[in-house]
């Protein structure tokens, strides 16, 4: 007998009458098959992520409100506002044009997420696993900012240049400064990359995604000092409150000082650019989120949320619809501001161009608190309908690949005569028909967006994010310092740093852990 493995004789096999030897074809076509049947469960699973929601759903009505208020703005900004400047202080078209009061909504979502999620971790575990935070947020944000950046490139090569529909703005992909958008520097400087300019907001966000966990650190430290003299009455929970409100009304003064030492009749556009991009002036709205989420953390530990329900008054609620109609209705900067404002009261009025996205800010976090912690009002139902989940799942996207929407949304408004109707626009022309036209436009534009969002929500954006739970599962380890947290006595820290990448504090989730009183919400 021949030793086995020796013989190189193809085997030989007896098939009954009637078999069939499986031919090669049949397993040939196995893998591919699986390869189809995987990529269905994945886009069947993509699909349905759309309509999940969760228990803040006043969340995801915000995050949609923000990004269509968003890009109803630009849609008039691109294609009428830009020649009837009486457009903002119009009835018909007061709304849309006061939409970068979204971007403001954004950062307040975004700090009542993750300053929530991060304030909960140290409740829970005494910890904060820094290392698995950032390596979500950054897979969350890098390959739709480089997919956005790739199909704006693309799609300004075939944009439709005629005058009929030409937008005011054009998209410049890559520019001299498109490398600004890698480091995340884009809302500093004298110069802004225009390749994607939205992207200033991203920059600023993820500055203060980085100052999130100092800020909760610092908290921790002061708790821990201040229990040698107080050691129940001091909690990091209170030491977070009381900084973001410092930290809010030094981010008021900012703009109080900017407001009152510059000439705003004539201010130039770096000045100008500076003031409404820069950090320091939209840190506020993003630590009012921080503190809304930070007390939603801090009721939740201490089984106080039904407290915060019989404490919830109509009035406040009232007093915050106010503000944000005033917002709207007044104007956000000085140029759009009623002219007998600026005229009769000019002290008054540069003192609410300073406050009004600070007073937004605030009112927009009182909503997401009475939401979280509140009765089931008619509010709280109608932010956390399920027809918002789809657009809030698709925002990021939405948001990212608007300039890539307007290349290509330039041929069907050429097609469709919508370019030809708005160069028809004279002065003459009646601000409601004008209105009329940019609500079109708006609508067209919408529809475009949300085919080429949903193929990037799809592809790299759910992508993303699912590498960046592998990436934290398997690198984001290491030795991590443990910060002892007690709302009944300050916290003390063991170890030699107050937060550390963590070995085995649950994962920080913003879009799917435990945000206070609202878990489940999607991640921002």
């Amino acid at each position: 007998l021949k030793p086995l493995g020796r013989s190189r004789s193809r085997p030989t096999h007896t098939l009954a009458r009637g078999c069939v030897r499986p031919g090669p074809t049949r397993a040939g076509l196995a893998a591919p098959m699986g390869v189809l049947g995987g990529a269905a469960e994945s886009l069947a699973a993509s699909l349905a992520s759309l309509s999940r929601g969760g228990e803040c759903g006043a969340c995801d009505g915000i995050r949609a409100i923000s990004v269509l208020w968003v890009l109803a703005d630009h849609g008039f900004a691109f294609s009428v506002a830009h020649k009837f400047h009486g457009l903002q202080q119009h009835w018909a078209s007061m709304v849309p044009t006061a939409g970068n009061l979204g971007v403001d909504a954004f950062f307040v979502l975004s700090g009542f997420l993750l300053g929530g999620a991060l304030h909960g971790e140290q409740l829970r575990s005494g910890r904060m696993a820094l290392g698995k935070f950032m390596c979500r947020r950054i897979f969350r944000i890098y390959p739709t900012l480089y997919s956005a950046m790739l199909a704006a490139m693309v799609a300004s090569s075939f944009a439709y240049q005629g005058a009929d529909g030409a937008m005011s703005i054009r998209n410049v992909c890559p520019d001299a400064t498109w490398w600004y958008n890698l480091y995340f520097w884009n809302n500093n400087g004298e110069k802004r990359a225009t390749c994607n300019d939205q992207t200033w907001s991203v920059s600023a966000e993820l500055q203060m995604y980085v100052a999130t966990p100092l800020l909760l650190a610092l908290s921790s430290r002061i708790a821990g000092f201040a229990k040698l003299s107080q050691p129940c009455r001091v909690t990091t929970s209170r030491c977070a409150v009381s900084l973001c409100l410092m930290g809010w009304v030094a981010c008021a003064a900012l703009g109080l000082r900017f407001v009152f030492s510059h000439d705003l009749d004539d201010l130039s556009p770096h000045a100008s650019n500076s003031y409404y991009t820069g950090t320091q002036y939209r840190f506020g709205a993003y630590l009012a989120g921080v503190l809304a989420g930070v007390l939603v953390a801090q009721w939740k530990a201490q089984d106080r949320l039904r407290a915060f329900r019989a404490r919830t008054s109509c009035a406040a609620l009232v007093l915050a619809a106010l503000i944000v109609v005033s917002c709207i209705v007044v104007g956000r900067w000085w140029p759009y501001i009623w002219l007998a404002c600026r005229i009769h009261f000019p002290i008054f009025t540069k003192a609410w161009v300073a406050l009004c996205r600070m007073l937004f800010a605030g009112a927009v976090a009182y909503v997401l608190l009475h939401c979280a912690c509140g009765p089931a009002t008619v509010l709280a139902r109608f932010l956390g309908a399920p027809a918002w989940r789809p657009v809030a799942a698709l925002s990021y996207s939405m948001y990212m690949m608007q300039y890539a929407s307007y290349e290509v949304f330039s041929h069907p408004l050429h097609w469709t005569g919508l370019g030809h109707l708005c160069a028809s626009l004279h002065p003459g022309t009646p601000l409601w028909r004008v209105a009329l036209v940019g609500w079109l436009v708006v609508l067209a534009f919408v529809l475009v967006n949300i085919p080429l969002s949903l193929l990037n929500y799809i592809c790299i954006e759910r992508s993303g994010i699912a590498l960046g739970r592998v990436c934290v599962g398997r690198w984001c380890r290491g030795p991590a310092a443990v910060l002892s947290v007690s709302e009944d006595c300050a916290g003390t820290v063991k170890g030699s740093h107050a937060f550390a990448p963590d070995r085995e504090a649950p994962e920080i989730r913003a879009g799917e852990g435990d945000v206070g009183g609202a878990e489940g919400c999607r991640e921002v």
